[in-house]
């Protein structure tokens, strides 16, 4: 013999053995859609922090992507897609920065191009760090967050092929919102 059962979330359900299968069907469902959910999150978060490695292209030029950086610091700054540009924003400690992880990298002299835009007047430097070596340089406001711009930092030295990532950290004596940068480009210099 058999009873209906019945539920506000199901419709109804024979069920030789009452209401105990019913209740374990809705506690196997529960169990499963949370696994998915988890699985999901968890996968989310191994995807943001996955980046890949840059390697230079056939001319030997770097470009270091928004995209591809890694994201470091707290308040925590973020990849936005601005006026059109994707870049990394929200940028406003000096304990914030960005790295990528690069392969095949050359030695030798590279001169360092950057995308941005930048409102504040405050003074800000730049520092492109790989390895031991550093490159420091003025970064000057572009007139507005939507008004992007190009700016040699100037020629960065690497005397080693070993070079696995760069960093780019901010230096702002004045504090306030850093810059918002869509690349870091890196084109080899003939000697």
């Amino acid at each position: 013999m058999s009873k209906e059962v019945t539920h506000d979330l199901m419709p109804p359900v024979k069920s030789p053995n009452g209401w105990a299968d019913t209740l374990v069907g809705i506690l196997v469902r529960t169990v499963l859609v949370t696994a998915l959910v988890v699985g999901v999150i968890w996968g989310l978060r191994w995807w943001a922090m996955y980046k890949p490695v840059i390697h230079p292209d056939a001319a030997g030029q770097v470009e270091l992507k928004a995209k591809d950086a890694q994201l470091h610091g707290e308040p925590e700054i973020r990849y936005n897609l601005y006026e059109g540009k994707p870049n990394i924003g929200w940028w406003n400690e000096e304990s914030q920065y960005l790295s990528w992880k690069t392969k095949g990298v050359s030695a030798g002299s590279y001169q360092v191009v950057l995308e941005y835009s930048r409102a504040p007047e405050a003074k800000l430097q730049l520092e492109l760090k790989a390895g031991e070596q550093t490159l420091l340089g003025e970064v000057p406001p572009t007139g507005g967050w939507g008004k992007w711009s190009e700016l040699s930092l100037g020629v960065l030295e690497l005397s080693s092929s070993e070079v696995s990532e760069l960093e780019l950290r901010a230096i702002t004596p004045d504090g306030g919102e850093v810059v918002n940068l869509v690349r870091v480009t890196l084109t080899s210099v003939g000697e």
